[in-house]
């Protein structure tokens, strides 16, 4: 089996580093990745949290009630 690497570029954390590793994911499973694509946090603030981070899922959020706020 060839083992194939994922795209890495001395700033990990940017856009187009994301970017890269997205087009890279596509072409080797034929996953669309339209979705995770779209964020509003810096990739740089992932830094020693996320490795190879290609972009981010959506999560439903919800809270359950009633709530007592003192």
């Amino acid at each position: 089996m060839t083992r194939i690497s994922i795209p890495r570029q001395a700033d990990n954390y940017t856009e187009h580093a994301a970017e890269e590793r997205r087009r890279f994911l596509e072409q080797h499973t034929q996953a669309k990745f339209q979705h995770s694509k779209q964020y509003s946090l810096d990739p740089q603030s992932l830094s020693g949290n996320t490795e190879n981070f290609f972009g981010v899922v959506q999560m439903p959020v919800g809270v359950a009630g009633p709530i007592l706020i003192d």
